[in-house]
């Protein structure tokens, strides 16, 4: 019986399993536990997956006419109007469960044809509350990639249960973008508990406030949030005019735990490696050496790392112990000579050139990401051959950009091109340098202009979103850093608008697809 729980574990996946498992399946199939239920539920699986492999894979022990439904399911996300061929009408489970899917997937990319297509189809059919619920939802958060009002009307069709978190972000936005800001607050006061009270949910209700008039209760909230020492209390310091928070407190470790922790065998390992210059070895050592310390001894850890020159994982140690008031391990000053010279030559804030590196690799110079990007700045290869060809470099080489100086002139570069192409508007540069300069003309306003705290916070790419977030408020603290005068977020974050297209190199040029 065992046996037969963990095969239907593992059977019920949406990708392909080991061939190890094999012979259990085989087993288990000859004693009947692969019903034609479970087949179908791992087509669901696989289809919700993408892997249109496994579904045909799956499918093949079923009947005839059962197979072709498959192939049907799997051409109509693509032609949608399949939905409507015989073989679909008749009002079966299976086939309210493939026009469900079919029209949540389609519903994000289309929501208007989907609409009008669910219309047609929803009174044919004996839909369960959970299905129409799923549709209802997939349609608004097709409206909200649309920055469409719409969005709010499906959504409200939900009922109180199925308004979690990520749908109280979708509504949130969409009532942001287009200006609804009774909406608005009203997702904000059913975000789940903890979330409504967070650093961004008090900025936007305190935003909101202001917005609808009630200027005291902004301010109040205004005030309270301006103490904090980041992203939104910056922005909300703006709001009044006040200075920011910018404390520092030099990181404090007793001489005892200093001296034990230099002592253990894993963190002398680590050291002995990075002074060999191992240093992907010697990060592993780190990272397994770290792994089992207390909080006292991983910020004796930090310190060390620190006193070495170590300063990526000074950092990374100092966030892993949750402790962010040492300012200067936080945001180190690496790279010093050739940051202050390549922002020199682009003409760029060095401030801002130090927070895009500190975002992108926490100022590890070999980095790589999972999509390939490398170095400091995280210059894609394809991006570095763009540049190459464009500066004329003889002899180039994509391995040139782990090293720190032609990353930083690389990565420069592209940056003032993302400037450029956007009118010297340090938000929406930020924002292309992650996810690429023609997203960001999908995500302007088509006409007019739209305040820069709020497109950001209604970039639909979540890791843009935060991206530039925490870009703009690592200025802030290099700004300090670099003993320059600090330039406010209101200054940077001016608003955005539609830029027009550029027809040269600079047009050319992409990131990748990070997010």
């Amino acid at each position: 019986r065992a046996a037969w729980d963990g095969a239907k574990s593992m059977w019920l996946v949406g990708h392909s399993q080991d061939a190890a498992c094999d012979p259990l399946f085989a087993a288990w199939r000859q004693a009947g536990g692969i019903t034609r239920e479970l087949r179908w539920q791992r087509i669901a699986l696989a289809m919700a997956n993408g892997d249109n492999a496994i579904a045909s894979h799956v499918a093949r022990a079923l009947s005839h006419d059962e197979q072709r439904l498959v192939r049907l399911w799997q051409q109509a996300y693509d032609k949608p109007a399949l939905l409507k061929q015989p073989p679909l009408r008749p009002d079966t489970s299976i086939n309210r469960m493939i026009l469900t899917d079919t029209l949540s997937h389609r519903a994000v990319r289309a929501p208007n044809g989907t609409t009008v297509l669910w219309q047609e189809i929803a009174p044919q059919y004996s839909f369960s509350p959970q299905q129409l619920n799923a549709i209802a939802r997939a349609i608004g958060i097709g409206h909200t990639y649309a920055n469409d009002a719409r969005a709010l009307e499906w959504f409200a069709k939900l009922p109180r249960q199925e308004r979690d978190l990520e749908l109280c972000r979708y509504a949130l936005r969409v009532a942001l973008r287009t200006g609804e800001w009774g909406s608005a607050l009203a997702w904000l006061e059913v975000m789940p508990d903890g979330h409504n009270r967070s650093s961004m949910a008090r900025y936007w209700r305190a935003r909101i406030y202001e917005n609808m008039g009630y200027a005291e209760p902004a301010r109040y909230l205004f005030k309270d949030l301006s103490k904090e020492r980041n992203y939104y209390g910056f922005l909300a310091a703006d709001r009044l005019y006040v200075p920011y928070n910018l404390s520092h407190a030099e990181l404090q470790v007793s001489n005892s735990v200093l001296k034990r922790v230099a002592m253990l065998p894993g963190i002398r390992r680590a050291q002995g490696l990075y002074y060999l210059g191992f240093s992907g070895s010697a990060r592993r050592e780190w990272s397994h050496a770290i792994a089992t310390l207390d909080q006292d001894e991983l910020l004796a850890a930090s310190k060390l790392a620190d006193a070495w020159g170590w300063e990526d994982r000074a950092l990374l140690t100092l966030a892993y112990a949750d402790h962010f008031d040492d300012l200067n391990i936080r945001f180190p000053l690496s790279f010093h000579e050739t940051v202050f010279k390549e922002a020199k030559r682009r003409d760029i804030d060095p401030a801002l050139v130090y927070a895009v590196v500190r975002q992108e690799s926490a100022m590890m110079p070999a980095v790589r990401s999972h999509v390939g990007a490398m170095g400091l700045m995280q210059v894609m290869p394809e991006t570095g051959r763009s540049i190459a060809r464009e500066l004329k470099l003889a002899h180039y080489d994509t391995q040139q950009l782990l090293n720190p100086d032609t990353n930083i002139h690389f990565g420069s570069y592209y940056l003032r091109q993302a400037l450029q192409e956007f009118d010297d508007n340090p938000v929406m540069a930020t924002a292309a340098y992650n996810a690429g300069p023609h997203r960001i003309r999908k995500w302007t306003p088509r006409q007019g202009e739209l305040a820069a705290d709020i497109w950001v916070d209604t970039i639909p790419f979540d890791e843009t979103r935060e991206y530039v977030r925490r870009v703009m408020a690592y200025s802030v603290f290099y700004d300090l850093r670099l003993k320059q005068p600090i330039t406010r977020l209101s200054e940077r974050m001016r608003p955005v608008r539609n830029a027009p297209l550029l027809r040269g190199p600079s047009a050319v040029i992409a990131r990748g697809d990070s997010p």
